[in-house]
């Protein structure tokens, strides 16, 4: 019976197969004792024990400093087979979906330059479905479509077509947040290729050098693609570096809030002072949605405090700074952001309403302390 065979065929090497052989042959011996068996070199027989540990074929005991070395028995091959057939059985599954993806018809279609989007985007509408997306920057859809981008947007509403999409929080446009949600997601996370799926449907546009759209129908990898969207859109914490990526939050707050809701932020320091133009930005916006904010700030945070009272749905207050801690804290909505205003700033954005509740609890108490 050609027993090395045998266990090749179970995934062991042929160093493996001499070193296990020897030690059933040889019992409880050092390995001065194997190099004599196998005639190989020391240090090669290590490596081989080593591997053999791992599977759980051999075992050892030290004797005076010196490591014993064992075969377990043969009947753990067994264990070893079941542990590779259960290691299978785990990724089997996606296994089973690229064995799909081959077996399903998939269409590809370029189309390029500008019309060529519009082709796509109009049948994107056509569809009627929900359309997520990745990696998405509406800023380039204005500078290359830019009428027909409002058009866009109107079909949106009128064929009562939502969009989910994460964005880049540094565009220059956003669509109109009545039928488009936006979260942002950090530089690290953003790709420079927009990707839209709606129903069995990829939208894949590269901008530069020439502008191509690529247009994939597959139900299978529309599906995978929009499990990869559903993990990004559904994290509840994400952390922000750079004043870019901190901004981005900041534009997501001043985007999501609707009328009537409320921004609550409290340990406002002077770092974020040289920061005001852009808070300026973000509280027009703010204002455009009809939302309201009520802010606790470092006493000795003048221009941002001066900032904020232009804007009558802004309520200011000042503590002390030995009241304050370096971390400014938000909340709006379900979301608590803390942002560290250091010479790199960095945001720590937690998506939870247990933990929105709470911290505003700690906003009213300081609320209420502040004149």
């Amino acid at each position: 019976m050609d027993i090395p065979g045998v266990l090749a065929e179970l995934g062991l090497s042929e160093g493996e197969i001499k070193v296990y052989l020897a030690l059933l042959k040889l019992s409880s011996v050092p390995v001065s004792k194997i190099k004599e068996e196998t005639q190989m070199h020391r240090t090669t027989i290590y490596d081989f024990l080593e591997k053999l540990l791992n599977k759980g074929l051999i075992n050892y005991v030290i004797r005076n400093n010196v490591k014993y070395y064992t075969a377990a028995n043969p009947t753990k091959l067994f264990e070893f087979l079941k542990e590779k057939q259960d290691h299978l059985q785990t990724i089997l599954p996606e296994l089973q979906k690229l064995h799909q993806f081959q077996q399903e018809e998939t269409k590809v279609e370029v189309y390029q330059g500008k019309e060529g989007l519009k082709t796509v985007m109009l049948g994107c509408i056509r569809t009627g479905k929900e359309t997520v997306g990745m990696g998405i920057d509406d800023g380039l859809f204005k500078k290359n479509l830019p009428v027909f981008i409002e058009q866009y947007q109107r079909l949106l509403e009128e064929n009562n077509i939502k969009e989910r999409i994460l964005a880049s929080g540094n565009a220059e446009y956003y669509f109109h947040t009545k039928q488009t949600k936006y979260k942002f997601l950090p530089e690290e996370l953003f790709s420079p290729i927009s990707t839209l799926i709606y129903g069995d449907k990829i939208q894949i546009v590269i901008w530069e050098p020439n502008l191509t759209t690529l247009l994939i129908e597959n139900k299978s990898l529309a599906e995978s693609f929009k499990k990869h969207f559903e993990n990004l859109w559904n994290q509840e914490s994400m952390i922000f570096r750079g004043i870019k990526d901190v901004q981005s939050v900041f534009m997501d707050m001043a985007n999501s809030l609707k009328k009537g809701e409320e921004y609550s932020v409290f340990g406002v320091p002077p770092a974020a002072d040289k920061y005001s133009p852009f808070f300026e930005e973000m509280m027009i916006k703010m204002k455009e949605n009809g939302s309201k904010a009520r802010a606790v700030f470092d006493q000795r945070a003048i221009e941002q405090a001066k900032a904020c009272e232009k804007f009558p749905f802004f309520k200011v207050r000042t503590l002390d700074s030995k009241y304050m801690s370096p971390a400014e804290v938000g909340i709006y909505g379900t979301k608590v952001m803390i942002v560290l205003w250091t010479e790199t700033p960095q945001a720590f954005l937690i998506n939870n309403a247990e933990v929105a509740n709470s911290f505003r609890q700690f906003f009213e108490f300081f609320w209420n302390m502040a004149k």
